[in-house]
């Protein structure tokens, strides 16, 4: 009867009997694996867990045998595909080794670093756990009486790592596409306006100014004149999005020139909405908006919406015509990372908000000074004699915001 603890070790795919476990340790006749890889690493595993060793004497697209490393042993291995599948089945199986003890464990040819890192794998899931190439030597030599060298354990720990974390490359192909967060605020001079801004993060994740722009007001036009401003100079990259409040202006804009760009909602200015709209149970519903919008798994937002729909059954529809890819993690056509809400917009609005008491035209005096357009006749001879006149004149600062025109000695009048 088969060990009752390797059995358990053994992974099954849902309803199909074929293993797809590398570290399967029960090996028999007929079994079926999902492909040839999945067959080679089992083996290798197993002879190291077993402590013996095997030479491959065919190996193919559609076949793995294996003989012991003694010629004169009966143990043996035999594989094939199953017809023109990727399926690999036992064929045979002899599992008696007639050889002397010495000849199967007087060296390990089969500990390699990539199955010394199958083994080890486990210990990294931890990423505060510390275990170094020396555990791993102390370990493999406790466990399975094997030495092996520093160098093969060191390259073991780097695959074990790659296959729990993946590779740095690998993670740096998933760092998040261009996202711009765009948002407004009110200028709240005399002749008051509207500010837009828009923002992104760089790779170390601060905060990014992309553009602003001074508006009579917030409308479609003042917005796409915006977009099209940007779309311009920072143009269309792949897997960019925008980031923004419910504004309808913004949604129209954003149809209008970055039709290929998908728009997401900030999540904190939707639940406001959620919060208004059904103000008789938010109280019960906020902390499960905030773990829906967050789930990572189509099961975990399914099952936090039902959750939902206990409280209200309102609440899903609601969301629904909102459609879910714009304020949902999971159902997101774009790698938007942490980014699911406006906060950095709202970061450039604070440390703005003494600026935003200043006048318009002190934020573009430089603009201002620059500006150079055709006067009339009238006017045109009007400046030259000022600025004959003003040649025989002083100016001198009295305060930070006042200064003093003197003709002379005389003080003639204060300008601003």
């Amino acid at each position: 009867m088969p060990d009752i603890e390797f059995i358990e070790n053994t992974k099954f795919s849902e309803n199909t009997g074929i293993i797809d476990n590398m570290l399967n340790e029960f090996v028999e006749e007929d079994q079926d694996y999902k492909d040839k890889e999945t067959v080679m690493n089992v083996m290798k595993n197993l002879v190291v867990h077993e402590r013996f060793q095997f030479k491959v004497k065919r190996s193919s697209a559609t076949r793995y045998h294996l003989m012991c490393v003694d010629d004169n042993c009966a143990w043996s291995f035999k594989s094939s595909t199953v017809f023109k599948a990727n399926i690999f089945k036992v064929r045979s199986y002899n599992n008696n080794h007639t050889c002397g003890y010495g000849e199967r464990y007087l060296t390990q040819r089969q500990a390699t670093s990539g199955v010394i890192a199958s083994i080890v794998k486990d210990t990294y899931v931890n990423p505060k756990k510390v275990y170094t190439a020396n555990d791993i030597i102390e370990d493999i030599q406790k466990q399975h009486r094997i030495e092996v060298s520093y160098m093969k354990v060191w390259r073991a720990k780097e695959i074990a790592m790659a296959m729990i974390r993946g590779s740095p490359s690998d993670s740096y192909k998933e760092l998040p596409k261009p996202i711009m967060v765009v948002d407004e605020s009110f200028l709240k001079a005399t002749y008051k306006g509207t500010i837009l801004t828009a923002c992104t993060h760089d790779g170390a994740g601060k905060i990014i100014p992309l553009a602003y722009a001074i508006a009579d007001s917030e409308n479609n036009k003042s917005w796409e004149w915006f977009f099209i401003q940007i779309k311009g100079t920072f143009g269309v990259r792949e897997g960019m999005c925008i980031v923004s409040d419910r504004n309808e202006r913004i949604f129209n804009a954003t149809k209008a020139v970055y039709p290929e760009i998908a728009h997401c909602i900030c999540k904190f200015h939707l639940w406001q909405n959620v919060k208004r709209t059904f103000k008789n149970y938010h109280k019960q519903l906020k902390d499960i908006f905030f773990v829906l919008a967050r789930a990572y798994t189509i099961e975990k937002f399914e099952y936090h919406m039902i959750e939902m729909c206990k409280i209200d059954l309102r609440v899903q529809p609601y969301l629904f015509e909102i459609v879910y890819e714009r304020w949902s993690r999971v159902y997101s056509k774009v790698k938007r990372s942490m980014v699911m809400t406006s906060n950095i917009a709202e970061s450039i609005n604070a440390a703005n908000k003494d600026a935003r008491e200043l006048p318009w035209n002190n934020i573009n005096r430089k603009s201002a000074t620059e500006t150079s357009i055709e006067l009339g006749e009238k006017y045109d001879k009007l400046l030259r004699e000022n600025l004959i006149a003003s040649e025989q004149m002083t100016v001198r600062p009295a305060t930070e915001q006042l200064y003093t025109v003197f003709k002379g000695v005389k003080a003639k009048y204060s300008v601003p």
